[in-house]
């Protein structure tokens, strides 16, 4: 009966995500997402490769997916990332916390990561569940060279999800292997041999692979702005900066117990006032998931002063604590924005080292889970203008139903009747609309992964004779359309039809 609430947040969480698996559609990321998933659909240059087993799933056993199967794959893939989670901390703690308390708590955390971006599987979900298996398998004591194929398929999977995590990862995993003593030659050569079968296995089939994309993906993706090597470094070490400023200002509050009433209530209000200040500054964009992140930093901070353990911190609890800022690096999205998909990690930290009772921690967590999977699915869900219970109109996408705006049916019904009357199948868009094109059943040459002019011009030197058009930003300089059709309005973007 003691977990009793944990279970009702658990309870409600699957309920909000499960109710919400059939509606809702965001054009832009989501888009994306599940173009990755269509067999058909080109990657060339492809940054992201995962969309490889797809590929191969299909032209193996003819079965494709819905968007409901992603995001349903997704879920299913956090109750896994939950387990591997707990193993590792029951096999590398003592705690008097039962197993069940830590796979609630895990499962709590990990839904954190429903707050921001839209609920389909992504990059993002994946980095964060063979995280999880990654830490599980570092730090685990079985047959060495076991471990290191272990180790090796895991980093090879997070080759096709995210290249610069992978590489960030394998160099991780080589450090922490010398300090274990337990690094050699054979090692890393077992470290990198799951990944060459894989490469292997794709050229066979498909005749592709990811390395055969990426000596094309990388000056690809360079070419948007916001994408350099000094960007890429500088956003999450900015993230870090405010994240050790929370931890000092939760450094503070434990050490101010240790005074008098007065020297307290003045610790207090001066911490609660810094720590005010940090979330106004670093508000940036509409959502407020920073502030969760921020306070979670200064009860880290807390937490490991107040157990005189700043000092003393283990391997893995370092590592806990730095992998969120790791699993981030390849990304141009502001730390504090996206960082609530790495929430988990601080929040184990926090559990180990029991500020307040664990009973009352795993209550605080499910509540604040309920809260954020609610925002995050139904009031704001991502790049959509209202709320999920708006979205009331059936929309028929190859057999499957799902319910989005009556806008957004208009302007997928022009399109395919544009399509059907010039008997296409490809249509290119512009900019960050990719979403629409797989709505209508088509797909786009190339690449889905459109975001930026520099972009655009890199694939088409000339223009297309048909593009999607969403006025973000200018289409390349002498790039003439004889005609235009505009089709409305979807999630605040204007969309055109050009065409010759």
């Amino acid at each position: 009966m003691a977990n009793l609430f944990s279970w009702f947040s658990l309870l409600m969480c699957l309920l909000f995500i499960w109710i919400g698996i059939n509606k809702g559609f965001d054009i832009s990321d989501e888009g994306f997402y599940v173009l990755l998933t269509v067999p058909t659909q080109e990657n060339q240059s492809g940054i992201i490769n995962y969309d490889l087993f797809f590929k191969l799933i299909f032209q193996v056993t003819g079965i494709s997916f819905s968007l409901i199967d992603l995001r349903l794959i997704r879920l299913v893939g956090y109750f896994f990332a939950g387990y591997a989670l707990t193993e590792f901390l029951k096999s590398r703690f003592d705690t008097s916390l039962s197993k069940s308390q830590i796979y609630l708590f895990s499962i709590l955390g990990l839904f954190s990561g429903y707050a921001f971006l839209p609920p389909t599987l992504s990059y993002n979900s994946l980095t964060v569940v063979l995280a999880c298996f990654w830490l599980n398998t570092i730090f685990y004591n079985p047959d060495h060279s076991l471990k290191s194929v272990s180790l090796g398929l895991i980093l090879a999977f997070m080759v096709y999800v995210k290249i610069t995590v992978a590489l960030g990862l394998l160099f991780f995993s080589i450090g922490i292997l010398i300090l274990k003593g337990k690094f050699s030659l054979r090692s890393t050569i077992l470290l990198i041999i799951p990944f060459l079968i894989l490469e292997g296995i794709f050229w066979i089939w498909l005749e592709d692979c990811a390395l055969a994309r990426l000596s094309e993906a990388i000056p690809f993706t360079a070419s948007r702005p916001g994408y350099g090597l000094a960007q890429l470094i500088k956003t999450p070490l900015i993230g870090l900066i405010f994240t050790l400023i929370g931890v000092l200002i939760g450094g503070l509050i434990a050490k101010s117990k240790e005074r008098s009433y007065l020297f307290v209530a003045l610790s207090l209000l001066l911490s609660f006032g810094l720590l005010y200040w940090l979330i106004r500054f670093t508000h940036v964009t509409d959502e407020w998931n920073h502030a969760f992140l921020l306070s979670t930093s200064v009860f880290l901070g807390y937490a490991w002063v107040d157990s005189n353990k700043i000092l003393s911190l283990s391997l893995e609890e370092m590592t806990m604590f730095f992998l969120p800022f790791l699993l981030h690096f390849g990304s141009n999205v502001y730390w504090l924005r996206i960082g609530i998909h790495y929430w988990v990690f601080w929040g184990v930290l926090i559990l180990l080292k029991n500020p307040i009772t664990s009973q009352q921690l795993l209550n605080l967590v499910g509540f604040l889970a309920m809260v954020l999977v609610f925002n995050g699915i139904w009031w704001h869900p991502f790049g959509q203008e209202k709320p999920l219970w708006t979205a009331k109109v059936d929309f028929n996408r190859g057999g499957e139903v799902i319910k989005v705006e009556e806008s957004l049916v208009e302007v997928v019904g022009r399109i395919q009747h544009f399509a059907i009357n010039r008997e296409i199948t490809q249509i290119q868009t512009a900019y960050r609309i990719p979403g629409l094109i797989w709505l209508a059943g088509y797909q786009i040459p190339y690449s889905s992964n459109v975001w930026d002019k520099n972009q655009l011009q890199l694939i088409s030197p000339s223009p297309p004779n048909v593009i999607l058009y969403s006025p973000i930003q200018s289409l390349p300089e002498g790039w003439i359309y004889t005609q235009s059709q505009p089709l409305g309005s979807v999630q605040g973007n204007l969309i055109y039809l050009l065409w010759n």
